[in-house]
């Protein structure tokens, strides 16, 4: 029989109570990217022998249960303004990614890239041939054919910056900025497990919105506030 998980965190404890049970099993991530959970498109999947169907079925009704419960209510009024916030995020971003793939897809179609590496500070460097102006750099500070920073400009600008903590390939701070190079936002994987679990974005007033996934089940129930210094 087969079992599908609909989030990291359902997915691990699975994996806790068939070993506590002594239950053989093969699993398979299907979706590393989602952290909603979602029944329409499963976090991973689960292969167990039909013998132990009996213990499974009430057990994985157990936990779905248990973990609907963990999901906080939040208040009417935050989860308003985080809907806004975030709607608002995402928007500009998207425009931004928008406007930026495209401009970089017509340059790397006509191949109108200058690529130098600045040997003493161990930095790649793309450079557009039209005007020479920097468009990525890419950091590999210890010389491991892996780059521990990259970064995105426009005109020059700086517009993100993406940070690997620990030399693992993944990119656990990606920093973004505006367009005449101030910052704007962060999201962040904390806690090392390939999942966002920190945003903060700076709103038009001043003020700093910042989400939090404290327990790592894909939900950012926390919202913190502060003023923008």
């Amino acid at each position: 029989m087969e079992i599908y998980s609909h989030h990291p965190y359902h997915h691990n404890r699975i994996i806790d109570e068939f070993r506590k049970l002594n239950i053989p099993f093969e699993e398979q991530i299907l979706n590393q990217q989602r952290m909603i959970p979602s029944e329409r498109q499963p976090y991973g999947i689960f292969k167990i022998s039909d013998e132990y169907s009996d213990e499974c079925i009430p057990l994985i009704q157990r936990l779905e249960e248990e973990d609907s419960e963990r999901i906080p209510e939040v208040p009417r009024k935050k989860l308003d303004y985080l809907k806004i916030g975030l709607g608002i995020y995402a928007v500009f971003i998207s425009l931004l990614c928008f406007k930026y793939r495209h401009e970089l897809q017509d340059t790397l179609a006509d191949k109108n890239f200058d690529i130098k590496w600045n040997n003493s500070a161990t930095r790649l460097n793309y450079f557009e041939k039209s005007n020479g102006k920097l468009v990525w750099s890419y950091f590999d500070k210890d010389w491991d054919l892996v780059f521990e920073r990259m970064e995105t400009y426009q005109d020059n600008v700086i517009i993100e910056r993406c940070i690997d903590d620990n030399g693992d390939g993944y990119y656990e701070n990606i920093r973004s900025f505006d367009v005449n190079g101030n910052y704007i936002g962060i999201s962040e994987d904390r806690n090392g497990d390939t999942y966002i679990d920190y945003l903060e974005m700076i709103l038009q007033d001043g003020e700093v919105l910042k989400l939090e996934d404290s327990n790592a089940d894909g939900v950012f129930e926390r919202m913190l506030e502060e003023k923008s210094r």
